[in-house]
């Protein structure tokens, strides 16, 4: 069954699902996370929010608490779940539309110093949770199009239910593509971590498979499977 037929079937099923936990966020709100800097303007330790390349989440409120400069956020995006899967099927591309699963939050002071947490996508039904660079690593994968195809792009796709962890990017219809992975906390304490790409016009071209394992703080592919969908 071709990837656009599926979606069909699926979106009314997640419409429904999420419908009940929207009318909650529509009384109270979506739920906020919070990021607290050090704050000394005497210092010039005063920080501001780049938003760049950060689609699924929103600032909505930055306060001073003695001194700590406290940045709140939620998961609120410009573009609901539907218009972001049509996005990726159809092959979209531009600057407002992203592949990956992971944003990297940066944050500068007025001395040029800065601060990058790293969050998972997500919706509203949930809160943000931020992990520091520093506690993550990094490596790049490139994907390279066994068959290229005018207008076909790389984007994230999924294998058993997860996603991976690829840093966001936006979408760009070339046939070889550079992601970031970022393993989080939790997959340094595994030991592995894994992301997952597809080459897609109106359907999925070609998938590609790549599995790391993680010791003495270094990403190592461990396995890669690229298959034609």
């Amino acid at each position: 069954m071709g990837t656009s037929v599926l979606l069909i079937f699926l979106v009314p099923f997640i419409a429904i699902s999420l419908g009940f936990d929207m009318i909650g966020i529509a009384i109270n709100g979506p739920e906020k996370s919070e990021i607290r800097l050090p704050y000394d303007p005497d210092k010039s330790l005063v920080w501001t929010y780049d938003d760049v390349n950060d689609p699924d989440i929103k600032l909505v409120e930055t306060t001073v608490e003695r001194n700590e400069q406290v940045f709140h956020f939620t998961y609120e995006s410009d573009k609901n779940f539907i218009e972001k899967i049509f996005d990726i099927i159809t092959s979209k591309t531009g600057s407002d539309t992203y592949a990956g699963t992971i944003m990297d939050v940066v944050f500068t002071d007025q001395n040029g110093n800065r601060k990058t947490y790293y969050v998972e996508s997500g919706i509203t039904l949930n809160k943000p949770k931020f992990y520091p660079a520093e506690e993550c690593l990094t490596a790049q994968y490139t994907c390279v199009a066994q068959a290229p195809i005018d207008g076909a792009v790389w984007s994230t796709t999924s294998n058993s239910g997860s996603s991976g962890n690829v840093l966001y990017q936006p979408l760009t219809d070339n046939s070889t593509q550079t992601f970031t992975v970022v393993a989080l906390p939790s997959d340094i304490e595994e030991g592995h971590c894994s992301a997952y790409f597809a080459y897609a016009d109106y359907t999925y071209l070609e998938k590609c498979y790549v599995y790391y394992k993680i010791a003495d703080s270094e990403l190592t592919v461990s396995n890669i499977r690229h298959d034609p969908a």
